[in-house]
């Protein structure tokens, strides 16, 4: 039998691995699949901040969000509603637009992982028809945090393809 020689050391550490690293994803339809699953979800986000902070898109406006929140029976103080509702109408907007553009995504994504969660417990009202939609959202939102953008995105731009 013959022995294998052992991989070189990794540059500048003298350790040896035992499998050399993968080479850089070349999936185009990856990356593509990636930029579509952002755009969507990103204009879907950016549609419904702009509804609350805007009343854009037939939208009723922050005092209705925040009559809907107040409703929910959130378990924080009534103060805080107010605080709640902004927080959730400027993460959809604000982050959907850096989701869209794939900048720092997987930082990004969080916030819009949290408004879903918080929609699904609180808004669903227990009933998985009421809480698909919030359901799917922030689990794509936070299929992302996983993946990231893919390399047609900013950050694939910034780090050099490896979004």
């Amino acid at each position: 039998m013959t022995r294998m020689p052992a991989p070189p050391p990794l540059p500048n550490t003298g350790q040896y691995h035992a499998v050399p690293p993968p080479p850089p994803s070349g999936n185009v339809a990856r990356d593509f699949g990636l930029l579509l699953i952002r755009l969507m979800v990103a204009t879907v986000f950016v549609f419904a901040g702009s509804q609350k902070l805007f009343k854009a898109f037939d939208g009723f406006g922050m005092e209705a969000f925040m009559d809907a929140l107040a409703g929910m029976r959130l378990p924080i103080d009534r103060e805080l509603i107010p605080a709640a509702a902004w927080t959730a109408a400027i993460s959809e907007f604000a982050c959907g637009i850096l989701v869209a553009i794939g900048l720092f995504t997987r930082v990004f994504a969080i916030p819009l992982v949290c408004t879903m969660a918080v929609a699904v417990i609180y808004a669903g009202g227990g009933h998985f028809v009421t809480m698909q939609y919030p359901l799917v959202m922030g689990v794509i939102s936070l299929a992302l945090v996983f993946t990231g953008p893919g390399r047609i995105s900013l950050d694939g731009a910034i780090f050099r393809g490896r979004g």
